[in-house]
């Protein structure tokens, strides 16, 4: 009987990577072989599909499937799919409904010819968390059979090839017994671990060997633990012979070797008119399948990608898709060096990028050069210790180090330019102000300039339209200038109207000079304590100076035509016989004084003064 695996207790959401037409779905290709040049095809915008926001970041479990053609690869992904969709729509329990249908996502057909061409995914990405958080994405991948007589041996190698490179368990399905031809296969695949001999851990997860349609039950039942014992004593009855080879190979090198005896899914599942009836399978291939399927979709079995024994995320994989694509099509005879080649190229290149990305997050954070400097040298030794480093040959390493040393640099130069251009929008901001005379054309300038400057940060690698660290020191620097502005703005108008205090009391032109003199000096004492830019320290006291030069004039100018009047009214009054005649005269030289003063503009405050003293006078 087969062994209990337990209910599956994960909680499953799925997201679709393309558009859905209906509730049925079928696989989608992303690899096949071109039957012309043997070269695999990669279909590009179907895995541009797998980089969805929603689950990039998720570590990622790819089960497939492997084997000879005909042997009920797509039927046996189908019940994995069918109880994924079930947990999914949160069914407790039983996902196996004797009257309900099998899900038919991978096709499948009785045939004599092939129906799986290349790899396929189910467009359905299977999202769920482990009972310590984790968040795995689970990928279904179906892959043309071997042995089709279609396809060349070498094509047949290159699927299984990439295949295995890409999953994290890999089923290998096989028909009826198990033997020294039908193991034969893996030694590649496995024997790709001999290079990694220095690490502890193994390259590859989960191998499970699938035997269908297993007859021999009475010697080894069905399930895991016939499995475990046909595959003890297949190994052991060849010690001598180079099935035991291909055992080392296959222990070394995989984290987890099982074997699952399968029964017979019944007549009525031979025939073409199957639907995919629970009712129409028998009971016994019900039961183990049911097993096989939720030992490894149970949290504790879900096995994420590990590359070089790092685990990578749904983005992350794909990248080395592409590229373990471009190392087999590339070499005539796949080996062993020419895929730990592809895949040091591969980890070596997502290093280096991984580091890029890095400093460009630290670059952000930065506010000077020393700091950005600092930054790459620790990026670099980082980026040196890296289990990466230890990948491919030395050459190879040198050259993404230089790569790396390059785009780091031009990173640096471009924050220095942007150091530099904020220095040189502050200078300009000054250079405005100083022609400003009011607050509000102070304003305008300063957001006039920020604006300049977020439309030239687009332009930067480094940002990736991450403005805010640039945008808040601009922001910062040209504050502090409108700042220090604002203070000497307000200091230079308080003093003036100290000044038109002090020059109300005076009665001579000399007074008028030392006030004069008086307040310069306070200016340059009060602002010699004040954190204010320099360069509109001596502007504004230009300003002062040139405003206190403007009012003495002014002030002499009301004092001229002060006495003026005076000496026309002493003339006008001598000359009047009544003190009706003398009042007359007054107002008629206070009117004067009013109409000739306003035209002086030197304020109303200043002109009531001097009005008031010559009534004095009168």
């Amino acid at each position: 009987m087969a062994s209990s695996s337990g209910t599956i207790k994960c909680s499953f959401k799925s997201v679709s990577i393309v558009p859905k037409k209906s509730n049925q779905q079928d696989a989608i290709r992303i690899f096949k072989i071109d039957t012309k040049t043997g070269k695999m095809i990669l279909y590009e915008d179907q895995l541009q599909l797998l980089k969805s926001d929603k689950f990039k970041d998720y570590k990622v479990c790819v089960i497939s499937v492997n084997g000879s053609y005909r042997t009920g690869k797509s039927f046996l992904l189908n019940f994995f799919l069918h109880c994924l969709k079930k947990k999914c729509q949160s069914v407790q329990g039983e996902w196996m409904d004797v009257n309900d249908t099998l899900t038919r996502g991978f096709l499948w057909e009785k045939s004599a010819q092939r129906v799986t061409d290349g790899i396929l995914i189910y467009p359905e990405i299977f999202l769920t968390k482990t009972k310590e958080g984790e968040k795995i994405a689970i990928i279904l991948m179906d892959t043309q059979g071997t042995s089709d007589h279609q396809t060349s041996y070498a094509e047949c190698t290159k699927i299984f090839a990439l295949s295995a490179l890409i999953s994290s368990v890999h089923i290998y399905n096989i028909q009826n017994k198990l033997d020294l031809e039908q193991l034969g296969v893996l030694q590649l695949f496995a024997g790709y671990g001999a290079m990694f001999s220095d690490n502890e851990k193994k390259p590859f997860q989960d191998l499970y060997i699938l035997v269908r349609d297993w007859v021999n039950f009475e010697e080894y039942d069905f399930g895991f633990e016939g499995g475990k014992e046909l595959l003890t004593s297949t190994f052991k009855a060849h010690q001598q012979s180079n099935l035991s080879v291909i055992q080392k190979t296959i222990k070394d090198n995989f984290e987890k070797v099982q074997c699952f005896l399968m029964p017979k899914p019944g007549n009525q599942v031979e025939t073409k008119g199957f639907k995919g009836n629970f009712n129409d399978i028998r009971k016994i291939f019900r039961n183990h399948v049911k097993t096989f399927v939720e030992k490894l979709l149970t949290s504790k079995n879900l096995v994420p990608k590990k590359i070089n024994n790092k685990f990578v995320t749904v983005e992350e994989l794909f990248r080395f898709i592409d590229g373990y694509r471009r190392c087999i099509n590339e070499n005539e005879k796949l080996c062993i060096e020419s895929i730990y080649m592809a895949t040091a190229e591969i980890s070596l290149r997502y290093l280096v990028n991984r580091k890029v990305d890095e400093y460009k997050k630290r670059l952000g954070s930065c506010t000077d050069r020393t700091q950005a400097e600092n930054e790459e040298s620790k990026i670099l030794k980082e980026f040196e210790k890296a289990r990466e480093m230890k990948l491919g040959t030395k050459k190879l390493r040198g050259s993404f180090k230089q790569k790396l040393v390059e785009l780091l640099d031009a990173l640096f130069n471009e924050f220095h330019t942007i150091l530099d251009y904020e220095d040189e929008l502050g200078n300009e901001y000054i250079e405005q102000l100083q022609e400003c005379s009011t607050l509000e054309q102070a304003e305008k300038i300063k957001h006039r300039i920020l604006k300049k400057f977020l439309k030239m940060l687009k332009s930067f690698n480094y940002l990736n339209g991450a403005q805010e660290v640039p945008k808040q020191q601009l922001t910062g620097l040209l504050d502090k200038v409108y700042t220090d502005f604002l203070m000497l703005f307000d200091h230079v108008i308080v003093l003036k109207m100290e000044y038109i205090e002090h020059v109300k009391e005076c009665i001579t032109l000399k007074q008028t000079s030392k006030v004069k003199e008086t307040i310069l000096k306070k200016f340059l004492y009060n602002t010699k304590n004040m954190d204010c830019n320099e360069q509109l320290r001596d502007c504004f006291k230009q300003r002062l100076t040139k405003l206190l030069d403007k009012m003495c004039k002014k002030f002499y100018t009301l004092f001229d035509l002060m006495n003026q009047l005076i000496e026309k009214y002493t003339k006008a009054v001598k000359k009047c016989r009544t003190l009706k005649q003398a009042q007359e005269v007054m107002s008629e030289i206070l009117g004067e004084f009013q109409e000739k003063g306003e035209d002086i503009h030197c304020g109303k405050e200043l002109l009531d003064n001097f009005k008031r003293r010559l009534s004095v006078y009168f």
